[in-house]
């Protein structure tokens, strides 16, 4: 009767035990390492963004600059400011009209990427801590107690 073994219940126990602590440092890792990545990705976006921002302000200097250079040569302000809007007219609508799907691909399969290759390097250290700890002799169920 192997069911009445204690030495059977209790080593099926160790391992229950066992196999749930991994699950749930697996789950643990996998929050942090999602966590990580979605703050890396918000944070290079917020550099970016505050980027774009001072480009876009220095821009707007500079064609302010441009409108007054035309104005200056043309002597008329409001024909020179009228010709160095029309370039930013057609600018914004081609970009509003035109969907940059290979923007959004592109952006969609980064993140992905970052995510699986996180996954691929918790599974790595995972496995080299098995194999560390087996390698040693150390017992799981020993090493939780300790």
């Amino acid at each position: 009767m192997a069911g009445n073994d204690p030495h059977t219940d209790s080593g099926l126990k160790s391992i229950l035990r066992d196999v749930r602590l991994y699950v749930e440092k697996r789950l643990e890792l996998f929050t942090i390492t999602i966590s990580e990545q979605v703050a890396s990705i918000l944070a290079e976006s917020i550099h970016r963004i505050a980027g774009f921002l001072i480009l876009g302000a220095g821009l707007m200097i500079f064609w302010f600059a441009i409108g007054y250079l035309l104005g200056e040569l043309l002597e008329s302000v409001w024909l020179g400011f009228l010709i160095s809007s029309i370039p930013l007219i057609l600018f914004g609508l081609l970009f509003v009209n035109l969907r940059p799907k290979w923007l959004t691909r592109k952006i969609q399969s980064d993140m992905v990427e970052q995510i699986l290759n996180s996954i691929d390097e918790v599974d790595d250290a995972a496995r080299n801590g098995r194999r560390e700890r087996q390698q040693s002799g150390v017992n799981p169920a020993e090493e939780q107690k300790t």
